[in-house]
């Protein structure tokens, strides 16, 4: 298996995950937010099938640090208590370990190609989906803690990457 077949590959698990997630969230807001993780996966997938078909692809820009901001913005904003089950914490965090293995598979397979433009693909694409872990990350304190979560909230950290 080449590194598009495989890119391609964790990319699907990643999305399916996702959409089950989705499926399995009570919260609306969070329901959002897997639904925009999902089409994440999507737009990556594709872009990898471009590659390894050796067509020509755009990088699309990332807006979801933006739109997960606004949609917790839009739950705290509600005035709304929140409470989960705890047993939705160990998806969330296996969440996170998928978006751990693709960063550090990109960031592997960006090192090990003399290509640039494949090189340049490959961190764009590690670089998001390292801020999907951040974003992981602020959904397992939210889930652990949510009220108090969403009155400290520091969103313009998870801009930072």
């Amino acid at each position: 298996m080449n590194v598009y077949e495989y890119a391609m590959e964790m990319e699907k698990v990643a999305e399916a995950y996702y959409r089950d997630l989705s499926a399995q969230t009570e919260d609306e807001g969070l329901k959002h937010v897997m639904d925009m993780m999902a089409a994440e996966e999507a737009k990556h997938y594709l872009i990898f099938k471009k590659m390894a078909s050796n067509e020509s692809f755009e990088l699309p820009v990332s807006t979801i640090v933006k739109d997960v901001k606004a949609t917790f913005q839009s739950m705290k904003d509600s005035g709304r208590t929140f409470s989960f089950k705890m047993d939705q914490l160990h998806m969330y965090r296996k969440a996170k370990d998928l978006e751990d293995k693709a960063y550090a598979y990109y960031t592997d397979a960006a090192e090990k190609t003399a290509d640039e433009n494949e090189k340049q693909a490959l961190r764009k694409i590690a670089q998001e989906e390292l801020r999907h872990v951040t974003l992981l990350d602020n959904i397992v304190e939210f889930v652990n803690r949510p009220n108090q979560w969403l009155e400290n909230a520091e969103f313009n950290q998870m801009e930072e990457y």
